[in-house]
C-alpha cells in the first residue's frame, strides 16, 4: 500500500516538473504572467505530493500555497514569494479581478523570482518524497 502512495506522490511531482518546464518556456518567450501562473501550479503540485505521502489521503482542493507550506512544515523562507504566487493564481486567470491586464502585470524579474522559488521548492519536495526520513 505504501508503494501506491509513493507512486502517486511521484506522479504529482512529475506533473509539477512539467508545469515548471512550462513556466521556464513562457519566461523564455516573454510571457511573464503565464510563467508566474505555471510557477504557482508547480509549487502547488509539489507541496500536494508531500502532503499526499504524509497523510495517505488525496490532497485538498486548495490553492493557497502558504497554507500548503504550513501543512507540510515546509521551509518558511519561501513564504513571501508563495503569497505572491497565490495572488497571481487569481490575478493571471481573471482579467476582471483588477484593472491591470494580467499580461501587463509582470516583468522578467517577477517571472525569474517565481521560477527560482518554484525550482527550489520542487527540489525540497522531491527530497521529502524520496527521502522522507532524512535529516
Amino acid at each position: 500500500m505504501e508503494s501506491d502512495f509513493l507512486a502517486e506522490a511521484r506522479r504529482w511531482l512529475a506533473l509539477a516538473q512539467r508545469d515548471l518546464d512550462t513556466a521556464a518556456a513562457n519566461l523564455g518567450i516573454g510571457i511573464f504572467h503565464a510563467a508566474r501562473f505555471f510557477c504557482q501550479q508547480a509549487v502547488e503540485k509539489a507541496l500536494k505530493a508531500v502532503l499526499l505521502l504524509r497523510t495517505r489521503r488525496c490532497p485538498p482542493r486548495l490553492h493557497a500555497l502558504e497554507q500548503l507550506l504550513d501543512e507540510v512544515g515546509g521551509p518558511q523562507e519561501f513564504r513571501p514569494e508563495l503569497v505572491r504566487l497565490t495572488q497571481d493564481y487569481l490575478l493571471t486567470r481573471y482579467p476582471d479581478v483588477e484593472p491591470v491586464e494580467p499580461s501587463r502585470r509582470h516583468d522578467r524579474e517577477d517571472a525569474e523570482r517565481g521560477l527560482k522559488a518554484a525550482r527550489e521548492l520542487l527540489a525540497w519536495a522531491e527530497g521529502q518524497v524520496e527521502h522522507p526520513h532524512a535529516g
